[in-house]
């Protein structure tokens, strides 16, 4: 059995390059025995054999044949390419396909396009394993860089010098979960935007709404208070008149009485808004009583506009008084 400084002598000379330190490793399981060196490193049997003295103590002896095709010399990964085309296709490559497989790195998964994809059969699962991985331009991860200065450091230890190469990291599959997620979500966001933009039209409508009230409230303010009060002196006064009606709506008009007192002092105007019959105000009318009191009374009552009526409004309800 060869020493391990040997054995990677041997490793050399074979494989053409220094091993790795996975590779270095993988010999020292099976005791650096020379004969491993073709599994490990995925050589044709066709371009390296590798024989051992018998003889105790002898040590082991390695004879190279470098590989040819069509009368050149190739070196080991075109010599595995050029084996796989063969089992693969079941005839040797042309000039121009090895050319477009140099292109490729001579990568095996390759053979099926170049060849025209017309194989004999699929290509085999052990040249596929036996292609060597390139290392990839990702970060590396913590954990994996500590592996690899752990194996470059044992395998210097062990008179190995070459580092490591890293394996491909295979990018990871998305989930239908995460499909399903991302879709509910703009659903979601477009039931929000739906919700807001019904929001913002039912309150732009509201507001609209809003500003049309206010301006009819202040194009008719003037003229009701002039109508209202010109109806209070005729309400409440010391002086029994026979056209309150003129003021009133026909439906309550017998339903309002007039209000008798000493005497009238005036009103004045504390509220005004719009409702369902028209425009509600309020008023603070002063007057004194027949007993001589001099009272506030708070008069509220609504007003409706009214073409056919003398003044332009009548009152559409009976006016309710309470203390001020």
């Amino acid at each position: 059995m060869a020493t391990q400084q040997k054995w990677t002598q041997l490793f050399e000379q074979v494989v053409g390059r220094k091993p790795t330190a996975k590779e270095f490793i993988q010999g020292k399981q099976t005791g650096f025995d020379p004969k491993s060196i073709k599994a490990i490193a995925a050589v044709s049997d066709d371009s390296v054999a590798i024989s051992e003295a018998p003889v105790a103590g002898s040590t082991a002896t390695v004879s190279y044949q470098s590989p040819t095709f069509k009368g050149q010399e190739i070196n080991a990964q075109e010599a595995r390419w050029v084996d796989a085309f063969r089992q693969v296709v079941g005839r040797e490559p042309s000039a121009s396909e090895v050319q477009a497989a140099r292109s490729t790195q001579f990568d095996l998964q390759e053979i099926n396009l170049i060849a025209g994809g017309v194989l004999k059969s699929s290509t085999p699962a052990s040249f596929v394993q036996a292609q060597p991985q390139l290392p990839t331009k990702k970060k590396k991860g913590r954990r994996q860089k500590r592996k690899e200065q752990q194996l470059a450091q044992e395998a210097q230890a062990q008179g190995a010098s070459h580092p490591t190469t890293p394996q491909a990291v295979k990018p990871s599959k998305k989930k239908a979960s995460g499909n399903f997620i991302v879709t509910a979500v703009a659903l979601l966001l477009a039931f929000l935007a739906l919700g807001v933009s019904i929001y913002q039209t039912s309150a732009l409508s509201q507001a609209r709404q809003e500003l049309k009230e206010v301006k009819t409230l202040q194009d008719n303010q003037d003229k009701i208070n002039v109508f209202s009060n010109f109806f209070l002196s005729t309400y409440v006064s010391s002086n029994k008149v026979d056209y309150l009606s003129l003021y009133l709506d026909g439906d309550i008009q017998k339903d309002v009485h007039q209000v008798i007192v000493k005497s009238y002092a005036g009103s004045t105007l504390e509220k005004i808004r719009q409702d369902k019959n028209g425009f509600a105000v309020v008023y603070v009318v002063s007057y004194q009583a027949e007993n001589g009191t001099w009272k506030k009374d708070r008069v509220s009552f609504s007003v409706k506009e009214d073409a056919k009526s003398n003044f332009g409004y009548v009152v559409t309800t009976v006016p309710k008084h309470s203390n001020y």
